[in-house]
């Protein structure tokens, strides 16, 4: 996986500009570091700091890192955040919603039914979203919804399915969240420009 210089055209007006005796240009680092996000190269020592927040839990498979994420469609991510694998998504969810905020109109909000819960449909609709979720088999109170717009819920898992092309961050080689939120945007911006 490369950046043509056709793609690299369209962000290097936002790239630090090289200064002093530099020999490696942008585009050369760049796709450095896209080799090292498609492939892994978990010897690869990237900060020697020993210390930071690690959203690492233990769940049913091991260790693992949870992303979630809100997007706008197949290619284009709103915001996200990371937990441990043991965390239940509702919360996260929630904390994701309130970072985005209030909306100007309201907006299809569509969910999976992990995030179905009375308390995090009530968020979403007070921020102006209107949340397009079935509810599970085992609820009393049932209630209808948009069952075409649900359709749609796939296009998050097309999105996760490009990101998943990027080893370094699905093996989660970083140690600190800040290395790995720091590769994820990498996946995210190429995504977006590919």
């Amino acid at each position: 996986m490369r950046l043509s210089q056709e793609q690299y055209d369209k962000i290097k007006h936002i790239l630090p500009v090289q200064r002093g005796n530099v020999t490696i240009d942008n585009l050369t680092l760049i796709n450095a570091l896209l080799y090292i996000l498609e492939n892994g190269a978990p010897r690869c020592l990237w900060s020697f700091k020993k210390s930071g927040v690690q959203s690492i839990g233990c769940s049913k498979g091991g260790l693992t890192t949870k992303i979630y994420l809100v997007s706008s469609d197949a290619k284009t991510a709103v915001d996200f955040t990371l937990s441990g694998g043991q965390a239940h998504d509702a919360p996260q969810g929630r904390n994701l919603l309130d970072v985005i905020g209030k909306q100007k109109t309201v907006v299809s909000l569509i969910m999976d039914k992990g995030y179905e819960d009375d308390y995090t449909r009530y968020i979403a609709q007070t921020l102006n979203f209107n949340p397009t979720v079935p509810p599970k088999s085992n609820r009393k109170n049932l209630w209808s919804y948009d069952k075409e717009l649900y359709k749609r819920r796939n296009e998050i898992e097309r999105f996760f399915r490009l990101i998943k092309g990027f080893r370094r961050i699905f093996t989660r080689y970083e140690k600190l969240d800040s290395m790995l939120i720091g590769f994820i945007q990498l996946a995210l911006v190429f995504v977006v420009i590919r």
